[in-house]
């Protein structure tokens, strides 16, 4: 499935489930993701869909730091800033 694709799928099904108000399973998802092992835009578009319900889910902030950690390693401080801005 391209990159594309699985973006779609990511912001499709977590969007279906915060209009639902099923926010613990938008949580479930976030912790059940792989993050040394999936792409890094696949992380930014969870970042990115999950922005508006980051007070009504609870495994949001620490999701943001270990993608935070994760592209520190690679990209340094600054890029890394500069990616997950207003994310």
């Amino acid at each position: 499935m391209s990159i594309d694709k699985q973006i779609d799928k990511i912001f499709d099904q977590v969007d279906d489930l915060c209009l639902e108000g099923k926010f613990e399973e938008v949580d479930e998802i976030l912790k059940s993701v792989d993050i040394e092992n999936t792409i890094e835009e696949l992380l930014i578009a969870y970042l990115a869909i999950t922005k508006a319900a980051t007070p009504k889910l609870r495994w949001r902030d620490r999701f943001y730091s270990d993608v935070f950690s994760k592209f520190l390693k690679t990209r340094g401080i600054s890029e890394t800033q500069n990616l997950l801005k207003n994310l």
